[in-house]
């Protein structure tokens, strides 16, 4: 199987078992909680507070998985600059020395 799919679908189990298990939780203690208080202001309260830690858990996850992936995006996009700026610098060069060629080829006609 190649690589990347196995990456991948550890990565969308991880996210789904990282945003289910606190919605679940709190879910469960909102309606523990209003069981034994009798009311029914804990499920939304909780079940809030669930949701957000599981998109908080999904941005973390998603952050420190794609780290080494922008480090290693970032280190080609530099490595293609360099070469591009390494191009101009040798297209410079040559177009000088053409040039000091044209003007010897002048300067010997003349003579």
């Amino acid at each position: 199987m190649n690589k990347g799919i196995v990456k991948g679908l550890m990565m969308v189990s991880q996210i789904s078992i990282s945003m289910l298990v606190p919605i679940f939780l709190c879910l469960f203690l909102g309606n523990f909680l209003n069981e034994k208080c009798d009311t029914v202001y804990f499920v939304p309260v909780f079940l809030f507070l669930g949701i957000a830690a599981s998109i908080r858990n999904v941005y973390l996850l998603t952050k420190s998985f794609y780290a080494k992936d922008k480090k290693k995006e970032d280190e080609e996009l530099a490595y293609i600059e360099n070469l591009k700026k390494a191009g101009e610098r040798n297209r410079e060069k040559r177009e000088r020395r053409e040039a000091l060629e044209r003007e010897v080829k002048n300067n010997e006609t003349k003579v």
